[in-house]
């Protein structure tokens, strides 16, 4: 019973990290996406730069809001993403990190008393 319950405990730490793995590589896939987005933004900012160098400091004073604004919403889109996987896994019945520590607290109380029972029931046997 002790090594299905273990097997049990594993495989749910197995499960949650896995999950967790899967989390993290959606937000890395988001950050590559982003950063190449970026990445071909700067580009065409320089050849734009290159062509009209006057028209570049009317254009630098709404780069700052620009990068403001991109800023606040790449902060959306995460919160966003991390919400969805969320409520994604919820709708899969995946345990929370929270809630396997509950399990596993409980299982662990659950392996005490049952140590305990084992040894008083040997200390019983012995003593007959």
């Amino acid at each position: 019973m002790k090594e299905k319950l273990n097997d049990l405990q594993s495989e749910l730490r197995e499960s949650a990290h896995k999950i967790w793995l899967a989390g993290l590589g959606a937000l890395t896939v988001a950050g590559e996406e982003g950063q190449k987005m970026f990445n071909n933004l700067v580009e065409k900012g320089q050849e734009f730069e290159d062509r009209d160098h006057a028209s570049v400091e009317a254009v630098k004073k709404t780069t700052g809001e620009a990068r403001e604004k991109v800023g606040d919403l790449w902060s959306k889109f995460e919160e966003s993403l991390n919400d969805k996987i969320g409520l994604a896994l919820q709708k899969l019945g995946v345990p929370t990190k929270e809630e396997i520590g509950q399990l596993t607290e409980r299982v662990d109380k659950l392996m005490e008393a049952i140590n305990k029972l084992n040894e008083t029931k040997e200390a019983k046997a012995e003593t007959k």
